[in-house]
């Protein structure tokens, strides 16, 4: 998310989290591609990122559908993509950098 425009965070999230709705693998690659070109147009650069993180974001379609969820949400995992930080810890370094209080 850090390089999604903050105004686009919730369509963005919105869309992400339909990929891991999906009954099978295919399907999940089938929503993934569909999510890649609904954000092609007007956010080239999260599409760009978002291809790029391909394997890793589909990666747990590998294992049972049954656990899935618990791979996808796993916030300590290391991802290439966020500078090798778990997603969690990057998503707080982005809302201190941009949610600091005014100065008064």
């Amino acid at each position: 998310m850090a390089i999604t425009p903050k105004s686009s965070w919730p369509r963005v999230r919105t869309l992400l989290h339909s990929v891991y709705d999906q009954g099978d693998a295919e399907s999940v690659a089938a929503q993934y591609d569909r999510i890649i070109d609904a954000l092609s147009d007007k956010l080239p650069t999260v599409a760009d990122h978002l291809e790029n993180a391909r394997a890793d974001l589909l990666a747990p379609t590998a294992f049972p559908k049954q656990i899935w969820r618990q791979i996808w949400f796993h916030h300590h995992r290391l991802y290439e993509y966020c500078g090798d930080i778990p997603p969690v810890e990057m998503e707080a370094a982005h809302y201190a950098q941009t949610h600091r209080p005014a100065a008064g």
